[in-house]
């Protein structure tokens, strides 16, 4: 009697031992395969400087011209400081030379010369008079958007005095034409650095 039940015991323990073992093995496994939350790393930065870039100023080449005033037709323009002039006592004329003063005639031919023709107040009338004198008038891009200007190259088709190309860039001033007739095209440059300049008074 007491051999069988030593035996029951002994499968008792066994089988506790079984349970016990297997019950740790369970829970130990499903701890493992359990991911666990895992924080992540802190990475510290360091602030970085903001790099704000100025916008480059363009230098304004006509700062230091000479300005032309006409209290008449209420406008004024630049022109070069080292440029010399003549108004002719009106208002409806400016000769420009880079070498010498104009002389208020109609010979020489000065490079650049600011006018005002009261005769002629559309753009129409102004290719009509040149093309009636024995010129021929081709209309090209104004140059600067900014300004409502038309420019055309004047070339002679018949003996006439004068060079024989010429530019005229003419922009609407109240009820005239402010016109820049430019005599000697090498300097279309500057005349289009005038023409930039151009501010209306009143």
């Amino acid at each position: 009697m007491q051999k069988g039940f030593a035996s029951i015991l002994i499968l008792v323990g066994i089988l506790v031992i079984t349970i016990v073992a297997g019950g740790v093995y369970y829970f130990g496994k499903s701890q493992v395969s359990k991911p666990q939350p895992s924080n992540p790393p802190v990475v510290s930065q360091t602030p970085q400087p903001t790099i704000t870039t100025q916008p480059t100023s363009i230098p304004d080449e006509t700062a230091n011209w000479k300005t032309y005033i006409n209290k008449k037709y209420g406008f004024s323009v630049k022109y070069p400081a080292t440029w010399y002039s003549n108004d002719c006592g009106d208002e409806d004329l400016l000769l420009l030379d880079p070498s010498k003063t104009p002389i208020c005639e109609t010979e020489p031919y000065y490079p650049i010369q600011l006018n005002i023709d009261n005769n002629i107040k559309t753009v129409e009338q102004l290719k009509q008079s040149w093309t009636g004198g024995g010129f021929k008038v081709t209309e090209e891009d104004s140059g600067i958007a900014s300004i409502n200007a038309s420019r055309f190259l004047v070339e002679k088709v018949e003996p006439a005095p004068g060079p024989a190309k010429m530019k005229i860039i003419v922009v609407p001033v109240k009820i005239v034409l402010f016109q820049i007739l430019l005599n000697r095209l090498e300097y279309e440059a500057v005349a289009n650095q005038i023409l930039s300049t151009l501010k209306f008074t009143q």
